[in-house]
């Protein structure tokens, strides 16, 4: 897909309200029920091999699509069928060997993320092959450019066997690679527990209590992590105040930390530097909470 537009349709998944996101898609025969303003969009990325790269949310309920149909470079290019599928993915232009990645469904794809489908069974398969450094010298052959294109990977022999150990082997670098992925707050599925575990040690020491993220149902805590306290009730009551102003401090002593390793660059100037940042951090603060 060509949107026209992508800085009117695509945003990264943390600039749009959770809630307008549509996670759950299986089929483009969904869609229509679907009460979702943005769906996950894969649009590749960088380098990397069997998980990962998902960031981007699409502008594509009736609204969006309405728009976008109005767009001049607006291009469906032959996809729409396969929107939301499960599917495999890599980056149409790297800068190192072809990493292909297991797309979960939900979710729609342009040609920066393109996508390859074939039948479930045979998906761990056929990602392992893609995977392999066989593959990936056949595909220097193909084309040198490193520019993946989808025909090059249409035209790759794949000869099935020894499926129920290669298959074991996919699974276990997926999870390992889903694991890693989920470890890094800009993941949707991983970001609420690590915020818990990061600031705990800090709440604690500033005396504030909140309930264990194991004792509140899921949306509870996603309404805590985010600022949302309002939206919810809880039978412990957090002071939600003190709680951002340790957030708040932790997070500001974190980033001047990281700038202080790099203060020689900049002499004199730093300390100003740094007045600013903190002022700027607060407001932003500020107009977040």
């Amino acid at each position: 897909m060509g949107t026209g537009k992508n800085d009117i349709f695509v945003r990264k998944w943390w600039e749009v309200d959770h809630c307008n996101i549509d996670f759950d898609l299986q089929s483009i025969n969904q869609l229509e029920t679907s009460e979702g303003r943005y769906f996950p969009y894969n649009k590749g990325g960088e380098y990397r091999l069997w998980y990962g790269n998902l960031l981007e949310v699409l502008w594509f309920d009736e609204e969006g699509r309405k728009y976008m149909n109005s767009m001049s470079g607006h291009r469906e290019n032959g996809g729409h069928d396969y929107y939301f599928r499960h599917g495999l993915t890599w980056t149409f232009i790297s800068s190192s060997r072809f990493g292909v990645r297991s797309l979960p469904y939900g979710f729609l794809f342009d040609v920066a993320g393109s996508t390859l489908f074939v039948n479930d069974e045979e998906l761990n398969y056929v990602l392992g092959f893609l995977s392999s450094a066989v593959c990936n010298e056949i595909l220097k052959l193909l084309n040198p450019t490193l520019n993946y294109q989808a025909g090059n990977v249409k035209s790759l022999p794949v000869l099935i066997g020894h499926k129920s150990e290669i298959d074991e082997l996919v699974d276990e670098n997926i999870s390992i690679s889903k694991d890693d992925w989920n470890s890094f707050e800009i993941s949707w599925d991983g970001d609420v527990g690590r915020c818990y575990e990061f600031y705990k040690d800090e709440l604690a020491e500033a005396g504030i209590e909140i309930p264990s993220k194991d004792e509140l149902p899921a949306d509870q805590v996603d309404c805590l992590m985010g600022g949302l306290a309002d939206e919810v009730e809880y039978e412990q009551p957090v002071d939600m105040d003190a709680y951002l102003q340790v957030i708040d401090s932790t997070v500001r002593a974190w980033i001047i930390e990281g700038l202080e390793h790099i203060s020689d660059c900049f002499e004199d100037e730093f300390p100003v530097w740094k007045e600013s940042l903190e002022a700027s951090i607060k407001d932003d603060l500020a107009d977040l909470y």
